[in-house]
Formats: structure tokens, C-alpha cells, sequence
């Protein structure tokens, strides 16, 4: 292409992209009208700019949807990682109710030969606690229970330290 054809390239492209000046849209419309084939020319290159603006919101069109799969998946996998966090949570507390239920029993039994069972529950956790009769007890927070060993049998007593 020669110097002229590149200039008046880039006189047209300036008017599309509406960056021209008046002199510039007058010249350009000057040369189209100069011939058909000019004219022809100028044409095409509007139908080619207008093409290419036409993909351009057809692809913010596609990032858009991209977009909101993307949004989508994330908000799907919040929920799940929500769930197992609130299960997790729930299955801790339970693997410690029961391990203190049972630490509680078996250190009683071993460290009380005074025929009672003493049960307590730490500064800063609640215990669940079952009696021999089936009496279900919640403890207080750093609250001690002691009951006979033959709790329920002849009697049923029990002395609380704390809030149950």
C-alpha cells in the first residue's frame, strides 16, 4: 500500500471512531465522493468497524455470563464449605460431651474409693451427665457433682457444687 492509502486509512478510521476533527470529516467525505469505488471503499470500512463493535458487545455479553457461572460456583461452595463447618462443629461438641461423660466416669471410679462418684464439668464447657436411674443432668460450667456409687438403689442424693 502506498503512503496515500495508508493515510487516508487512518483520516477514516479517526472519523468512525469519532475522534476526528470537522477538516478531518470533511476531507474524508471529499475523497469518498470522488469516486464510486471511493465511496465503495468507505462503506466497507464502516461496515467493518460496525462489525467489529458488534463482537465486542457480544463478547462483554459472553464475559458477563461467564461471570455470573463463576459468581454462581463460588456462592455453591460457600454453601457446602458452610455446611461442613457447621457439622464439624456439631460432631466436636458431641465427641466432647461423650468423652467427658466418659473420662468423668472412668476417673471417678478409679480415683473415688470413697464409694462416690464425683463428676465435673471445666471453667469453660458444659457437661451432660446420666445417672445410674436415668436422670439426665446438665452441668453448669466448672460445677462438681458427687453421687454414691449405688446412686438410685436405696436413695437418691446427690451434692452439686455450682449450677446444674
Amino acid at each position: 500500500m502506498d503512503e496515500k492509502h495508508n493515510e487516508i486509512n487512518e483520516l477514516i478510521i479517526s472519523c468512525l471512531e469519532q475522534k476526528a476533527d470537522k477538516e478531518t470529516y470533511d476531507r474524508v467525505e471529499q475523497w469518498a465522493r470522488q469516486s464510486p469505488q471511493n465511496e465503495r471503499y468507505y462503506r466497507e470500512m464502516q461496515e467493518v468497524f460496525m462489525a467489529s463493535h458488534l463482537l465486542d458487545s457480544i463478547d462483554n455479553i459472553q464475559q458477563e455470563r461467564v461471570w455470573k457461572q463463576l459468581l454462581e460456583k463460588i456462592k455453591i461452595r460457600r454453601k457446602i464449605t458452610s455446611r461442613l463447618r457447621r457439622i464439624t462443629r456439631w460432631a466436636a461438641a458431641a465427641a466432647f460431651v461423650v468423652l467427658a461423660y466418659f473420662t468423668g466416669s472412668l476417673l471417678s471410679d478409679y480415683m473415688g474409693s470413697s464409694g462416690q462418684h464425683t463428676t465435673a464439668s471445666t471453667f469453660d464447657k458444659q457437661l451432660f451427665v446420666v445417672l445410674n436411674d436415668g436422670s439426665k443432668i446438665w452441668l453448669n460450667k466448672d460445677t462438681r457433682l458427687t453421687y454414691p456409687k449405688d446412686y438410685g438403689k436405696k436413695q437418691r442424693e446427690v451434692y452439686l457444687t455450682g449450677e446444674a
